[in-house]
């Protein structure tokens, strides 16, 4: 099973829709929601709610549980005067962290909580997403027992577009080398202790 996906639509439109575990939204020291999709996440109780708990435990992340039928809401603070790249690659890895952690969360969702309008800077933010998505399963011990899925979802349908295209470059320029890296050991652990087998069973 794959462990990651990349949505076809944008966020907003699946959340709703596909019955997510969880969604990983950014917020400020108090739990007052900063992107505009965190803003619309969170524009229900949920909202209200997040505050009052992060007034009494700032500048902490965790898990907010919502109503049946609403995904749960992962939430991490974001330092609005860090760059746009830092605040996604930090935002994600610690959202991903808290997903690991919890034990209970299969099905999540995630989006890049930064869209700025430079075409060059934008492609940069979704590559550090997309990048850090993958690392974190390597980052974090309790990835190894998730058995879940993290879905990554753009904000809009060129997002979505554009994510699934750095995705197939990521795939093909760090994961699958990495893979065939592995494959390769494991082949000539295997050829070794046939080798060893054949001196044994001939002495």
């Amino acid at each position: 099973m794959k462990k990651v996906l990349i949505s076809e639509e944008p966020v907003l439109k699946v959340i709703g829709r596909d019955d997510y575990d969880a969604v990983i939204v950014d917020v400020g020291a108090t739990g007052i929601p900063i992107s505009d999709v965190a803003k619309k996440i969170l524009s229900d109780g949920s909202g209200k709610e997040l505050h009052r708990v992060c007034m009494f435990s700032p500048y902490k992340n965790g898990i907010l549980a919502t109503s049946k039928g609403k995904p749960d809401v992962i939430y991490v603070v974001t330092d609005m005067e860090d760059s746009v790249d830092k605040r996604v690659r930090v935002g994600m890895a610690s959202g991903m962290r808290e997903a690991f952690e919890s034990g209970r969360l299969k099905k999540i969702l995630a989006y890049p909580f930064c869209v700025p309008e430079n075409k060059e800077l934008l492609d940069f933010v979704l590559q550090q997403f997309l990048l850090t998505s993958y690392k974190a399963f390597t980052w974090s011990p309790k990835a190894k027992t998730f058995d879940g899925t993290i879905t990554l979802a753009g904000t809009t349908d060129d997002n979505c577009a554009q994510m699934r295209h750095f995705y197939e470059e990521l795939l093909s320029t760090e994961i699958k080398p990495k893979i065939d890296a592995y494959e390769s050991i494991l082949s000539s652990a295997t050829e070794l202790v046939d080798k060893n087998k054949e001196k044994e069973s001939g002495s």
